[in-house]
């Protein structure tokens, strides 16, 4: 290959220090290694081409095959691993050997020999499969880097040489939160989230809880030397919010067997150890009975359900009952009267007072009652409302009653007053008789 004099330079980026002896060379040996003569000053080779001639990034040969670079070898101390990129320019058809510290790293492709289409700018060189150029990674550590050109058609020629900084690692995952996602350091790298700007931070907040985030990584730039390429995507998603439990429900209604709750805007409820439900009205609720209820924030797409509430402790309210027919009477006297039992009634005269007993006693003798029932009250059920009366006229009073089942005896039904009676006159008839008689 023709020499120009166009010299173009890639510049190093951050933490990767190449230094290149410049002067006269001493001739190759066979596994690689060169050392450096002359007294030019050290150049640092980067990642952007540039046209100097005071700074030499390319290597140069002259007739041999094979023959290693007049110039080189290329040093540099990395702390991760990097990349060195070789390519020939100007006329098409040389190849190479690539060593690191004496090992042979890699080989460039074997092209066609071709004079068209020529260019002297390695970055178009580079990027065209018909020039001999490739890419090589080596670890981090102290390097020098030897060219040995293996197809020498022109016998001399030149080309060019820069060690790039690679894209870091796809950054790791190593905290989430339903706001917050923490990436493993990188050390040198910066940061960024989807199309978002770049920070030096791993720590990214203020994200929206249940979201699907891309991250990616790369070496940050620093004032002499721009940022490496981007790493890979890593998908991270934030935890569903985790939300305060709401306040203690209260209670809007109630009856002996539902209570109602008051709406908590996005919550659910449950009685005791219940399922959690959606709605706030509880049905099939024994009366008066207690149970204590409970709210919570139900789950959606972006938050996990809340904890549940301090409970709410309610009674429901007694049964009401319907009133029982009017009582009917069993048996009366002139003063007292019994009325049908009725199952779990109660009962009261007039506007008595209610009593369990459906006897009364103690009336007056042919007199008007109005007689009433209701069911009582009892653990579960208030009073029911008193039933129609019944009137009832009690019997009038009599010196004696006849006895069912007992001989009639004429004398026990007649009154002693008109026995008594009776014998007078009959005493005075027989006076009477006997006065004649004389």
């Amino acid at each position: 290959m023709k020499f120009f004099k166009n010299l173009i330079m890639w510049i190093l980026p951050a933490a990767v220090c190449v230094s290149v002896c410049a002067g006269s060379l001493s001739a190759a040996s066979d596994n690689g290694q060169q050392d450096c003569e002359g007294g030019d000053p050290p150049i640092t080779i980067g990642v952007n081409w540039s046209d100097t001639a005071e700074v030499p990034p390319k290597f140069i040969w002259n007739s041999g095959e094979p023959v290693f670079s007049e110039n080189g070898p290329f040093t540099f101390e990395s702390s991760y691993r990097v990349r060195v990129d070789i390519t020939d320019a100007f006329m098409k058809g040389d190849q190479f050997n690539v060593y690191d510290n004496g090992i042979l790293i890699g080989t460039t492709p074997s092209v066609e020999i071709s004079d068209d289409s020529t260019t002297s700018d390695p970055a178009v060189a580079f990027a065209d499969p018909t020039y001999s150029n490739g890419s090589f990674y080596v670890e981090a550590g102290s390097h020098a880097i030897t060219i040995e050109i293996i197809n020498n058609y022109y016998n001399g020629g030149g080309g060019y040489i820069r060690v790039v900084q690679t894209a870091p690692d796809a950054p790791v995952v190593s905290a989430i939160t339903s706001t917050t996602v923490t990436l493993e350091t990188i050390t040198g790298a910066e940061y960024k989230a989807d199309d978002g700007a770049w920070q030096t931070s791993p720590i990214f907040t203020g994200l929206s809880p249940a979201t699907e985030y891309t991250f990616y990584a790369r070496y940050a730039a620093t004032a002499d030397l721009p940022a490496s390429d981007v790493s890979l995507g890593t998908a991270g998603a934030t935890d569903k919010d985790m939300p305060a439990a709401p306040a203690a429900p209260a209670v809007s209604g109630k009856t002996d067997t539902t209570v109602t709750l008051e709406t908590i805007t996005g919550a659910e409820y449950k009685a005791g150890d219940g399922a959690w439900q959606a709605s706030p009205v509880f049905t099939g609720l024994s009366p008066y009975t207690e149970y204590t209820f409970y709210a919570r924030l139900a789950e959606t797409e972006t938050a996990f359900a809340s904890p549940s509430s301090a409970g709410t402790a309610v009674f429901t309210d007694k049964s009401a009952q319907a009133a029982p027919p009017a009582p009917s009477v069993s048996s009366k006297t002139a003063v007292s009267v019994t009325l049908t039992a009725i199952s779990g009634a109660e009962y009261k005269a007039g506007d008595g007072a209610w009593q369990a007993s459906p006897v009364f006693t103690g009336l007056t003798a042919n007199s008007d009652n109005t007689f009433y029932a209701r069911l009582a009250e009892t653990g579960t059920a208030y009073a029911s409302p008193a039933s129609a009366g019944t009137a009832v006229h009690t019997d009038s009073a009599v010196a004696a009653v006849v006895k069912t089942g007992e001989a009639a005896n004429p004398l026990q039904a007649v009154p002693f007053c008109l026995l008594l009676g009776a014998s007078f006159s009959l005493f005075a008839v027989l006076a009477v008789r006997r006065g004649r008689r004389t």
